[in-house]
């Protein structure tokens, strides 16, 4: 038990850290401007298919982004695809499908499924709407070593980011599922893929990473032949241990060092 209640700890700071952060490290909102290339899906209107995982558009990454981040690589897809939501309707998100600059060997590019950190609930906050490049630099080297290598990345926003809805923030389940819905979708775009995949996340992401692993055989189990393992890093674990026992003199928090004019986590690292 004692060893389960130091994980929720560890897993919870790392999770709330970038709230703590001194406010002058943060960027005003006024700097942050999110370029949706063409595809802004905020205000969706349009029919949603049940099936999770389907293609409705895609677009060329903003040439402004994409240049900015892996200016080696040929121009990412941005894509708005169906996903699963923690309510019975399904819901959207939106993804990007970087690809490596050599050619595509036979069978197609391995896919790596990436599945991003904290940052941030505004919709404004998208990952896909927004540079790597310096806002989460760290993410950025390792999507960079992934391309150098030969894979081909499908990186999800998660449903509820930049789209209709609120995220499931932490909810592995249904993260889990945006992940591997976007690998479907990105199937549909054209690129030589191959059946062969995996899953990485880091931070939230990591716990994502987990729920992909977790659900991939019973949620899809057409994509489970190919499906290779989960890589999580700085993942969080067993917060339900922990949050009962929050209360007073516990994690003990200095509002005056959170910016509440920047609502992107990213910014506060």
């Amino acid at each position: 038990m004692k060893k389960l209640l130091s994980t929720a700890v560890i897993a919870a700071t790392v999770l709330a850290a970038p709230v703590l952060t001194p406010a002058a490290s943060a960027a005003p909102a006024s700097e942050i401007h999110p370029d949706w290339s063409g595809l802004d899906a905020r205000d969706y209107s349009g029919p949603i298919p049940d099936q999770h995982g389907t293609l409705i558009t895609s677009v060329p990454l903003s040439p402004r982004i994409a240049r900015t981040d892996f200016p080696r690589n040929p121009t990412p897809t941005r894509f708005l695809y169906s996903a699963a939501t923690q309510h019975s309707a399904s819901g959207l998100s939106t993804a990007l499908l970087y690809r490596p600059s050599r050619p595509a060997p036979p069978g197609g590019y391995p896919i790596v499924a990436f599945a991003h950190g904290t940052s941030g609930i505004a919709d404004e906050c998208t990952p896909s709407a927004n540079s790597y490049r310096p806002n989460i630099a760290i993410e950025a080297d390792f999507l960079q070593r992934l391309l150098d290598a030969g894979y081909a990345v499908v990186a999800t926003d998660y449903a509820g980011a930049g789209t209709p809805g609120t995220q499931s923030y932490v909810n592995t389940d249904v993260e889990g599922k945006n992940v591997i819905d976007s690998v479907i979708a990105a199937r549909a775009l054209g690129v030589p893929l191959a059946h062969r995949w995996a899953v990485a996340g880091y931070s939230q992401g990591g716990g994502a990473a987990v729920g992909a692993a977790h659900v991939v055989s019973a949620y899809a189990p057409h994509e489970r032949p190919g499906y290779r393992g989960a890589i999580s890093l700085a993942g969080p674990a067993n917060l339900e241990l922990l949050l009962p026992l929050l209360g007073p003199g516990v994690l003990p928090v200095n509002v005056d060092a959170v910016n509440p004019r920047s609502p992107c986590m990213w910014r506060l690292r």
